[in-house]
């Protein structure tokens, strides 16, 4: 118990270290974020990246300060914290990673390297050994083990100097791969890797030891082998997830002079994908079907290639981790077959989707304000899929052992003047619970007085599918934008200086609307009322809307969540007047 304390503080001595480096800025020289990357060992389990400590400290305490101006510079409450001050290069980059351990795997090893201007100030200010050579010194009350590694300071625990002289005599060699133009681009980069992931899978986030933890086996990442009593009930799904289908996955931050934030992600696929065409429509035009309304979600565009198969197989996963609570924990092979199928079926062909979610108006089903737009090869082919899957999806159900027995009925049904797909399930039917008070007004606030969930689907035209809950005519409001064109929300100036940041030929974007989010949540609280809770958000300040964009090349997916800065200020004051309804 001891010694794992001792693990624990060495680690968290090491990221406060690290902390020193988290503060960066755009606008460096792509190759000095390779520089620091190439000197990471092998079997690196994730790590972060940061570009010029100095002013991104500035950009950092900007932001912070919107939402509490009494914070201190990140910078100077790192260096307080560590003492490192002297000798390092404050516009160079740096990097905080963790390594495999394949003594312990469940205790990864931390280094972290510091970009340094003059090593023998730097050594001097701390008590190093100013040559360079591998030594032991006494920071933030734990001792550690720094040398010099070409332009940086490595710094490691002194439990792991066997490895630290490996990662001494490494030759350097750029990592990034195809990464290596997004991280630079990127203010904060963090990286995991695949083996970093089956890390995450097996072992969670926790970096504590504990004696019944078991080992696994890596070979090369191209399959990791877990040992037998590790089933996927255990492993995270979505972590697992990524693990199959992902070489890298990847999170960074950036923002500009102006303080517009963009939060950024990016996923390597391990098989190529093939024939990836550049949009040629813009952001704007994906908006023209949306009239100007309060919205708390809009837009929508073309889905990167394999989006269904892969959400298929996510959510087939994510079935198999909850089997024991669905009550298909007795499942065989064949059924999880039928199970993959029916989530292929429903997400065949798909190859755009636009999405509208709005506030409900006073006495309105919450789940009325759902709408979605698919295009599709052919309407009618599609729709004939989507019944088929939910008839599977029935018959799974049945096979199921669990008490809910949500089943659907699927019906031809008119919607306007086409003949489109009506699917329903009772929800009083399915749970029994008719004479829980609570959960009877839950389902008429959500669903309206006969507690049935109604999807309504209308094949307007031979390519698009349009999609709405509960209500027939609003279905048909939303369908009216669209086949009249209308332009009201995509010449609103506050959507036109989101569309501003986003590049001309993102292929997706979808819109979020801070206030309509809240108009929606409110709405959503009231059902709380039941409860003899009265809860009361306040008013969210107008503002441009955020953005979420999604594309693909041949190597794999990304995207962005962009923040114009009026919206973080909005934020920021929404988060103000939180605080003074319910306290800090």
């Amino acid at each position: 118990m001891l010694n794992s304390c001792k693990v624990r503080l060495a680690n968290r001595a090491v990221l406060v270290i690290s902390l020193v480096c988290l503060w960066n800025c755009p606008t460096l020289a792509i190759v000095q974020a390779a520089d620091v990357v190439s000197y990471l060992p092998k079997h690196t389990l994730g790590y972060a990246v940061v570009k010029n400590i100095g002013e991104a400290d500035q950009k950092i305490s900007k932001l912070a300060s919107l939402f509490n101006p009494n914070l201190p510079s990140p910078l100077v409450l790192a260096k307080s914290i560590t003492g490192l001050s002297q000798g390092i290069d404050l516009a160079g980059d740096a990097a905080f990673a963790y390594r495999g351990n394949p003594a312990v795997p469940a205790d990864p090893i931390p280094l972290v390297l510091l970009p340094i201007i003059d090593y023998e100030t730097f050594a001097s200010g701390i008590g190093a050994d100013t040559t360079g050579e591998i030594c032991r010194v006494r920071l933030a009350e734990v001792d550690l083990l720094f040398a010099r590694q070409g332009e940086f300071a490595l710094v490691m625990n002194v439990e792991h100097r066997n490895m630290m002289r490996h990662v001494l005599a490494m030759q350097p060699e750029a990592n990034l791969g195809s990464f290596t133009d997004w991280v630079a681009n990127n203010d904060i980069s963090i990286i995991v890797s695949r083996y970093g992931l089956a890390h995450i899978a097996r072992f969670g986030l926790s970096l504590e030891t504990t004696a019944e933890e078991e080992t696994f086996v890596e070979d090369d990442f191209d399959e990791i082998v877990i040992n037998e009593n590790l089933t996927q009930h255990d492993s995270w799904p979505l972590v697992e997830f990524a693990r199959r289908n992902f070489r890298r996955v990847g999170i960074g931050l950036s923002l500009d002079d102006a303080s517009n934030a963009r939060l950024r992600w990016k996923g390597e696929l391990l098989s190529p994908l093939q024939n990836i065409e550049e949009s040629d429509i813009s952001p704007q035009q994906r908006l023209v079907g949306y009239r100007a309304r309060a919205y708390a979600m809009a837009g929508g565009g073309e889905l990167p290639a394999r989006a269904g198969e892969m959400l298929a197989e996510f959510m087939t996963s994510l079935s198999v981790h909850d089997a024991q609570q669905q009550g298909r924990a007795e499942f065989t092979r064949e059924d999880w077959a039928d199970e993959r199928k029916s989530w292929d079926l429903a997400l065949a062909d798909i190859r755009e989707v636009s999405l509208l979610m709005v506030p409900p108006a006073e006495g309105e089903p919450l789940l009325s304000t759902f709408f979605a737009r698919l295009t599709v090869e052919d309407s009618a082919e599609y729709l004939a899929s989507l019944k088929q899957s939910y008839e599977l999806a029935n018959d799974l159900t049945e096979r199921s052992t669990s008490e809910i027995k949500m089943l659907y009925d699927l019906d031809p049904a008119a919607i306007g003047d086409v003949e489109g797909l009506s699917i329903k399930s009772d929800l009083d039917k399915a749970t029994g619970d008719q004479n829980v008070e609570i959960w009877q007004a839950m389902l008429t606030a959500c669903l309206g007085s006969e507690h049935t969930l109604a999807i309504h689907c209308s094949p307007v035209d031979k390519e698009h599918v349009f999609i709405g809950l509960q209500s027939k005519d609003k279905l048909l409001e939303f369908i009216e934008g669209f086949t009249e064109g209308k332009t009201g929300l995509a010449t609103e100036a506050t959507v036109q200086k989101t569309l501003d940041l986003i590049a001309p030929e993102v292929p997706y974007v979808q819109l979020v609307n801070p206030q309509g989010l809240v108009d929606v949540t409110s709405s959503w609280m009231k059902t709380l009322l039941v409860l003899g809770m009265t809860p009361q958000l306040p008013l969210y300040p107008s503002a441009p809307p955020i953005a979420l964009t999604l594309a693909s090349d041949q190597l794999g997916w990304q995207g962005e969540v962009v923040f114009p800065e009026e919206s973080v200020k909005g934020l920021a004051g929404f988060v103000a007047e939180l605080k003074k309804i319910f306290g800090q």
